[in-house]
This record gives C-alpha cells, sequence and structure tokens, in this order.
C-alpha cells in the first residue's frame, strides 16, 4: 500500500494516515473504501476513518465505476457509498455489489432512506444506511457492525459446514 502523510489528492489514491504500530496487534482492522461525488466528503470521510484504530481507510472514488474498479482490486471489507454517485449511481452500484461482492458489507450514505425498492420481489439491497445528519462517528459504529455482521455469518456458516456465499 502507498503511504501519504497527507489526505490524497485523486480519487483511486491508496492511502495509509496512521502508522500499524498504532492498531491492536490481534485484530486485523476494517478495509474501507469510500465512494462519493464529492471529493471534500471522500476524502474528509477518509481523514475521519483514519482515526479509528479498528478501520483502515484504503481508498475513495468519486463515481460508481471507479468504485467498481477499486473494490475489484481492493477486496475491502466495507464500502461506504453516497448519495451523490455519478456514472454507476448509488443505488445500482449497491445491487450489483451484493451480487458481486457479497463479502463487502454495503453502507449508503444519504440525506434520507431510500424506499424499499423491489427487484422482480425480492430486497433491492442488504446494505446499511447513515444518514448524513448524523455525527461520523455513528457512520464508523455502522461500518463496525456491518463488518461484525458480516463476520458472524461467515463464523455460522463455517459451524455449520455450509459453503460459504462465494462457494470457497
Amino acid at each position: 500500500m502507498l503511504g501519504h502523510a497527507e489526505p490524497p489528492t485523486t480519487s483511486g489514491t491508496l492511502i495509509n494516515l496512521r502508522p500499524p504500530a498504532a492498531r491492536r496487534a490481534n485484530e486485523r482492522p476494517i478495509r474501507v473504501l469510500v465512494a462519493d461525488g464529492s471529493r471534500l466528503v471522500a476524502e474528509s470521510l477518509i481523514c475521519a476513518f483514519a482515526t479509528n484504530e479498528r478501520l483502515e481507510p484504503v481508498g475513495y472514488a468519486l463515481d460508481g465505476w471507479e468504485a467498481v474498479e477499486l473494490a475489484t482490486a481492493l477486496e475491502p471489507d466495507v464500502i461506504v457509498v453516497g448519495a451523490e454517485l455519478d456514472g454507476l449511481d448509488s443505488l445500482s452500484f449497491t445491487r450489483l455489489a451484493d451480487r458481486v461482492w457479497p463479502r463487502t458489507s454495503i453502507v449508503l450514505l444519504a440525506d434520507e432512506q431510500p424506499l424499499a425498492e423491489t427487484d422482480r420481489g425480492q430486497a433491492f439491497t442488504s446494505a446499511l444506511f447513515v444518514s448524513t445528519a448524523r455525527p461520523v462517528n455513528e457512520l464508523m459504529n455502522t461500518i463496525e457492525q456491518a463488518s461484525a455482521r458480516e463476520a458472524a455469518f461467515e463464523r455460522i456458516a463455517a459451524d455449520m459446514g455450509l459453503r460459504t456465499r462465494l462457494g470457497a
């Protein structure tokens, strides 16, 4: 991973704003990708996440297609998707993510919760939602919950001898 002392100046930049020694030795940080159409929002979230020992911001995308490329390359644990996403909009990105990266949790960040749309009778996404009106620490707590939810699924599947959603 590339390390930068300053926030990234271009989207897609890989960053590590905190030395690995700042994390607890016995736990792996939650790898977080941010996808938002606003560079200011994306960089602000990356900087805020870097202050949390449990989170490792790995990069950000300014449009949906760039988010697809980065999610494929970086394999984050959680993707925070803002409502203002160009190219592939946030709901379409989330639908795609549920199918392509089933082990990656999605947190939607928007002014209001999207309507519970359906796609052929099924819920459109398993994403968690956080309002932009909420403090950033609530968003960080939701990221941790999303990651824990996926980890719990993996443990239960392993305990039951089931194949994981990726068929591993």
